[in-house]
């Protein structure tokens, strides 16, 4: 892993790739380029090109990246069941990537469908989108999946923000639409419009916990806490934060990265990749050398994307998940000018939210492209709630009868 960084050149954002429209394309009005390639058929030319359109995207998202998803499907899925929707413009460069698969019909949605690709450690749903061309690949987008191309009219998305270009743009297309079945609040810092103290928003009494667990741990030994990134990631580094993750209530449930050796796979190429670029890093508490916390986050620009946490329980007394957290938000605090947003990829409340102050809202949905089956959704919808009404009124109905029985 201690491989110097590496970025793609200026000269490679320009350069069209060398080709001719095949049988199997769509070309829409606006003279973009659809292709459609099996996820498992994808030649490095073509990596390389997904990594200079992530360099320039709309909208950064680790989990979006070649780095990630190759990986991911390498050894968490099957990559010859998932599809790479290519968007190139009219000299072929390429402005957007989906990557989809085929899903069954379910009670929540009575249609077969395509989804985005999402892996199990992936926390942000999207669209990979370069920021220059986004209207133009978004209708790109919209025409594909009208087309009769296109098997299924419906496209699911989740952990998708709502404030986001592709929410924005498919809610508000004409005879399409976006179809939310569940939506929730994620912790999230944003220090673009605000200079409080991230450490100074904290309950007092934990701080106080927090500073005292510090002491405790320094009579035990040297006390350090460190950020480890680029070429300083070694083989100890994955070592410790997975020998952490696997000694905790993750390895005793079997859910632990090490507990499958595809996951731990998985782990360790993403890791290498990102790595090879700096847009990983670990931050680590020692006790001398010992690591006793890690965390692993990707960094893109001034974004970071919280990923996993791992700790040592034989120190739960001293709370060193909770510690490192403390530690990382004074660590924002002094660096605000590098570092303008945090997403933490947590659910609904998860203990992080007693940490971060702010919440971005999340969104869980089918993005419709068909009139009628916007229609008929709709008519689903309204349907459910009418019998969620009924069954809470009925619910009611019952208690006071009951009541006046008694």
């Amino acid at each position: 892993m201690n491989m110097h960084p590496s970025h793609p050149s200026e000269n490679l954002r320009a350069t069209p790739e060398i080709r001719s429209d095949t049988a199997s394309d769509l070309r829409s009005p606006n003279g973009y380029l659809v292709s459609i390639t099996q996820l498992a058929d994808i030649d490095s030319p073509m990596i390389d090109r997904w990594k200079t359109l992530e360099a320039n995207a709309s909208e950064p998202n680790p989990y979006l990246s070649a780095d990630f998803i190759i990986p991911a499907a390498r050894h968490l899925s099957n990559p010859t069941s998932l599809l790479m929707v290519a968007i190139s413009d009219p000299e072929y460069c390429l402005r957007g990537i989906l990557v989809i698969t085929e899903r069954s019909a379910n009670l929540r949605f009575p249609f077969r469908h395509y989804a985005l690709f999402k892996s199990p450690h992936s926390f942000i749903g999207g669209v990979l989108i370069s920021k220059t061309h986004q209207k133009e690949v978004f209708d790109t987008i919209i025409y594909y999946f009208r087309s009769s191309r296109s098997k299924y009219k419906a496209l699911y998305i989740d952990d998708l923000y709502i404030s986001s270009n592709v929410y924005h743009h498919l809610s508000n297309t004409l005879f399409s639409g976006v179809y939310l079945h569940d939506s929730y609040r994620r912790a999230v810092i944003d220090l673009r419009s605000t200079t409080r103290s991230l450490v100074g928003t904290l309950d007092h009494k934990k701080v106080k916990d927090l500073e005292r667990c510090k002491r405790n741990f320094r009579k035990k030994g040297v006390y350090h806490w460190r950020i480890v990134e680029g070429s300083d990631i070694t083989e100890d580094t994955v070592e410790a934060f997975l020998d952490l993750e696997n000694k905790g209530w993750k390895g005793e449930k079997n859910t632990s990265i090490r507990s499958s050796p595809s996951e731990e796979a998985f782990f360790r190429e993403m890791v290498y990749n990102f790595s090879r670029e700096s847009r990983i890093f670990f931050t680590e508490i020692l006790i001398d050398e010992l690591i006793i916390a890690s965390t692993c986050n990707f960094r893109i620009d001034n974004r970071v994307f919280a990923f996993k946490v791992s700790w040592d329980v034989d120190f739960r007394s001293f709370s060193p998940g909770m510690l490192n957290e403390y530690e990382f938000l004074h660590y924002l605090d002094r660096n605000r000018n590098s570092v303008h947003y945090v997403d933490s990829g947590s659910s609904h409340d998860s203990y992080i939210e007693k940490f971060w102050p702010d919440r971005a809202h999340i969104v869980n949905g089918y993005c419709l492209f068909s009139r009628p089956l916007l229609m008929i959704t709709s008519l689903l919808s309204a349907i459910r709630n009418l019998l969620r009404i009924t069954r809470r009124h009925g619910r009611q109905l019952i208690s006071t009868i009951k009541f006046r029985g008694q």
